[in-house]
């Protein structure tokens, strides 16, 4: 079960440490602390995985005692299983030692160890668990591999159809795969279901060129959004390359989202409802609801965003611009849609809503921000709670999942913020030039009224102008007269 408690509790990671800070106040109250590369809390926040220059270690995040510690070398990434009884933890390939290992982490034990030298990091984990933790999925090759656990071999070996990449339900037994473009035959998205004779095809769509799909599966993990992208654009209009999204259902049918015209920025599911919001076309961008058939319900706003945040319970909802936008951060209220948060985070590189719903932190990191490290933490009403920054380089923050109360904003808290746009200031300007001069553009007459000197009465309209007469200058009388 997750964490229950009402105190929010998250961690910060340098390049060489971690600390865990309890409380959300100026003054940081360290719970925590080690020597640490690279760190992971499972998904129900009951085991905090850490690795150091020994090796492995699981610690109860409770009390941070520790539950298994193994001595490993050069490990880059971690993983747990849905319950958090497994681990899985891959290093940089050494010849062909296996690099990819299942850990108990109850015993301490590997019960499982794999050789994976090539993937793309995008795709981690590149082992996946079903939902009770009994088998996993992971490719071998351009092959699926199932296996039950602990049988050493594997239950299945899909090789029907080359896998790239295959991203399964959380819930179903449904297994979207993708296969990618090789030797001109286009790419391809099967959906496949697994039975005890093992995985049937049922849906197949094919498309002419795609380098890249995310998944995103709705609350009961019975459909799904797949974002199709590509890093160039044919066209030469999109910096951004070529995007497309398809919605998967149960029925079962894979439909295009009729999305706007121009790159897709984001696209998020509404945790508890079947909804999704989209982030899409050419700046400013436009942000529309969808219902669950991927059909437009209502559209929110054109403005500079490209980040959606759900909070968990799905009654706030934060649309920003980050990257290369200026950091602006709007806070929509579900029920009524209004804007009832406004606040500016610039070189924002993480965000996240916390555990209660009602507060998020933003961070600038590296290795994407190597200066002015450090985290914000703000109210839903975009208040300033917390300004924190980093004397060294920050590479990751995360919040310790935990189970909070739902508590619903009262009316109080839901009145509608309006952002006052500014007039543009040159920098250094300090007169008010700019913004007479926009009053006097936007007045009645809607015309700057400019003065001119009257023409002079011999005045011949198309004929040049006389050159103007040059001065002719004294001679100096010559010396001695």
């Amino acid at each position: 079960m997750e964490k229950t408690q009402r105190v929010h509790e998250f961690l910060c990671r340098t390049r060489d440490s971690i600390r865990v800070i309890r409380g959300l106040s100026q003054q940081e109250n360290i719970v925590f602390a080690s020597a640490c590369f690279v760190c992971l809390f499972s998904k129900c926040g009951s085991k905090l995985a850490i690795v150091d220059l020994h090796g492995v270690k699981v610690l109860k995040s409770s009390d941070f005692t520790e539950l298994m510690s193994v001595r490993r070398s050069n490990v880059q990434l971690l993983h747990f299983s849905e319950c958090a009884k497994y681990l899985v933890s891959w290093e940089k390939p050494q010849e062909e030692a296996p690099n990819l290992i299942i850990w108990d982490t109850t015993t301490g034990v590997p019960i499982y160890s794999l050789v994976q030298k090539k993937f793309m990091k995008e795709y981690w984990p590149t082992v996946i668990f079903n939902a009770d933790s009994t088998r996993f999925y992971v490719k071998g090759g351009s092959d699926l591999c199932v296996y039950r656990i602990p049988e050493p071999q594997p239950l299945l070996i899909f090789n029907q159809i080359r896998v790239t990449s295959f991203f399964t339900s959380p819930k179903t037994n449904t297994v979207i795969i993708y296969t990618g473009d090789s030797k001109g035959e286009g790419s391809k998205i099967s959906i496949c279901t697994e039975t005890a004779a093992g995985l049937e095809k049922t849906t197949e769509l094919g498309i002419i060129y795609v380098q890249e799909i995310k998944v995103l599966w709705n609350k009961d993990a019975r459909r799904a959004l797949i974002w199709c992208q590509t890093d160039v654009d044919t066209t030469g209009r999109s910096y951004y390359g070529e995007h497309s999204l398809y919605i998967y259902t149960p029925e079962p049918k894979l439909k295009q989202v009729k999305t706007t015209e121009g790159p897709i920025h984001d696209v998020q599911w509404n945790p508890v409802d079947n909804e999704f919001i989209v982030i899409s076309g050419f700046m400013p961008a436009t942000t529309n609801f969808f219902n669950l058939n991927g059909n437009k319900k209502s559209e929110v706003a054109k403005h500079h965003r490209n980040t959606i945040k759900w909070n968990r319970f799905g009654t706030l909802v934060l649309i920003a611009g980050f990257g290369n936008l200026h950091g602006e951060i709007d806070i929509y209220d579900k029920e009524t849609m209004n804007m009832i948060g406004h606040c500016r985070a610039s070189s924002t590189v993480y965000c996240e809503w916390g555990p209660c719903g009602k507060v998020f932190i933003a961070a600038t990191l590296c290795p994407r921000m190597r200066v002015d490290n450090g985290y914000c933490i703000y109210k839903y009403t975009g208040e300033l709670l917390i300004r924190i920054m980093e004397p060294t380089e920050l590479w990751e923050v995360a919040w310790t999942p935990q189970i909070f109360v739902f508590e619903p904003l009262t009316p109080s808290n839901k009145e509608q913020v309006v952002v006052q746009k500014k007039t543009y200031k040159p920098p250094g300007s300090s007169s008010g030039f700019a913004a007479h001069f926009k009053s006097v553009k936007e007045s009645a007459s809607g015309k700057l009224q400019v003065q001119h000197a009257p023409p002079p009465a011999d005045f011949i309209p198309g004929m040049a102008p006389e050159p103007a007469k040059k001065k002719k200058k004294k001679k100096k009388p010559a010396a001695g007269k």
